[in-house]
């Protein structure tokens, strides 16, 4: 069990939503709970799980209604178009580049799109039930609840970056964001609410007391990464075309030609040499780095140093790193490499079985303690992702939800709505 909750999380959990909505139209990822936070991903990963004797011809592709307005979802009194999960699955694409190549491939190709549209669509139903029930119990947000979620994100940009260039990088409006926000804030008040009438104050100290170990932070660094490969990986039967994202745990590579080996270790230390500063540094590893490290993912984030496992913050950005390294079982070589560097500086180039690697540490922050009020909404945030799976499960179980990929057709959505209606009439 991971010892503690990254820095940046443990600040609010209000954070959690109002990063990823950046990246998630429905903002639903504040469900993970305190064991599985670091190991969340905005990634498509194919369940195994009795795919054994199913090869890729013998799947049947969703197809989705061709009309764009055609509703494929019924969510209480909610409509789901075609052309808007279109849109989701296009942006899901774009954002999440290992998917993307899942998608592309000839083995697992089609498993992967179906895949990938059931999860947009269950997150899409989730969050209008979540919001909806939210509306119905009358909570809101005002404006200036609003705007100190986005001063407490733009805090987050360590790398100077503004929110406005983020949400170019995601072909997103700040209109879009700032309601997602807004409906992030109002599903997360709400779960605040039903927590705090479940949960007394006095059993949260208490809980508190019997697990203060849990809520040590140790030292964390926040890295970006230039790595160059000097090694191919070949996928093994159960890998992904992608080459990341496989269920091999011990990969196979094969060396490049030396020739090219020694001109990587000359181009990196010509990128050494260029980067004078941290906005030069990022630019360069944003340009050059090889995959898994390639464009957003040379920024590995927050990442934790003398613990006995190496531990990736919350970052979403470090989520190729953790997947990568721990298949390649370098985890300790370079969190130890890592650790070692001072902040502010480029480092000199490092080989390891792989390739190539500079680092900057951004920056450096020291064990912090374990104190209840530091606490308590890292524990809040375990019971809210309790409660927000217990409510949507219960307002699923309400038959208010249905989906239908083909389409939803006109006599269906009338009866959809006429049990909808006689639903909210019997509950008066």
């Amino acid at each position: 069990m991971p010892k503690s909750i990254d820095a940046v999380w443990s600040k609010s959990l209000l954070i959690a939503g109002i990063t990823l909505a950046l990246i998630l139209q429905a903002a639903h990822a504040q469900q993970t709970d305190l064991e599985t936070r670091e190991r969340f991903r905005r990634r498509i990963i194919l369940d195994k799980q009795g795919q054994k004797d199913l090869n890729e011809s013998q799947v049947k592709p969703i197809v989705l209604a061709s009309r764009a307005d055609m509703p494929i979802a019924f969510v209480d009194n909610a409509l789901l178009t075609s052309g808007e999960l279109t849109e989701m699955y296009h942006r899901y694409l774009r954002d999440n580049p290992e998917a993307k190549a899942v998608v592309q491939s000839k083995d697992n190709g089609i498993q992967a799109r179906n895949q990938i549209l059931k999860k947009l669509a269950g997150e899409w139903a989730q969050h209008t039930l979540l919001l909806r029930e939210a509306r119905r119990m009358g909570v809101t947000v005002s404006p200036q609840e609003v705007e100190n979620a986005v001063r407490e994100t733009e805090e987050l940009f360590i790398l100077g970056d503004t929110l406005e260039e983020h949400l170019k990088q995601k072909n997103r409006s700040r209109n879009d964001f700032m309601r997602d926000l807004e409906e992030a804030l109002t599903i997360d008040k709400m779960l605040t609410q039903l927590v705090e009438e479940e949960n007394s104050e006095k059993a949260l100290k208490e809980f508190y007391s019997k697990n203060k170990k849990m809520y040590v932070v140790p030292e964390s660094i926040y890295v970006v990464t230039l790595f160059k490969g000097t090694r191919i990986r070949m996928e093994g039967p159960d890998d992904s075309a992608s080459g990341y994202i496989g269920a091999q745990v011990h990969p196979e590579f094969v060396s490049k030609p030396q020739e090219e080996i020694d001109r990587i270790r000359l181009e990196m230390e010509s990128y050494r040499a260029q980067s004078s500063n941290l906005q030069t540094f990022v630019s360069l590893a944003r340009e050059h780095s090889d995959p898994p490290f390639n464009a957003g993912n040379c920024v590995i984030g927050w990442i934790y140093i003398d613990e006995d496992d190496f531990q990736g913050g919350s970052s979403e950005l470090n989520r190729a790193y953790v997947d990568y390294m721990r298949l390649t079982q370098l985890t300790r070589e370079l969190d130890e490499f890592y650790s070692q560097l001072t902040p502010g500086q480029v480092s000199p180039v490092h080989q390891s079985e792989i390739g190539y690697h500079l680092a900057w540490v951004v920056k450096r922050e020291p064990e912090t303690g374990n104190d209840y009020e530091s606490a308590r909404s890292q524990i809040m945030a375990g019971l809210k992702a309790g409660k927000r799976e217990a409510l949507a499960q219960q307002l699923d179980r309400q038959r208010r939800v249905y989906i239908n990929f083909s389409g939803i057709r006109d006599s269906e959505l009338e009866a959809l709505r006429r049990r909808q209606q006689a639903m909210e009439t019997g509950k008066q």
